[in-house]
């Protein structure tokens, strides 16, 4: 795995959980990004934000990320949901839907 700005690039395939915490200015009550890949599939999990009026300054959401082939990515653009984002953290891991 590899990730340069907002761009996720699996090395491995299997489906993953991508976890993206979000702090910043004016995050919109929806914080859903664009998203653009080349994998088979991304769903959209939960998302939370404390914004009132598009106002907000944290938001976290989490995402299945289903990897077919190695070298596929995943891009999560939040630059349309945000004025401004002072900082952001992700994690990824594993994701075995046999457990659920």
């Amino acid at each position: 795995m590899t990730a340069t700005v907002n761009t996720l690039t699996f090395n491995k395939t299997g489906q993953f959980l991508v976890a993206l915490h979000i702090v910043g200015t004016g995050l919109h009550t929806t914080m859903t990004p664009v998203i653009s890949t080349s994998t088979a599939a991304v769903t959209k999990l939960v998302g939370i934000s404390n914004a009132a009026a598009d106002a907000g300054t944290i938001a976290l959401s989490e995402y299945t990320v289903n990897v077919t082939a190695r070298g596929q990515t995943a891009v999560f653009d939040y630059t349309t949901q945000a004025t401004t984002i002072t900082a952001s953290a992700t994690r990824i891991a594993l994701y075995n839907t046999s457990l659920g």
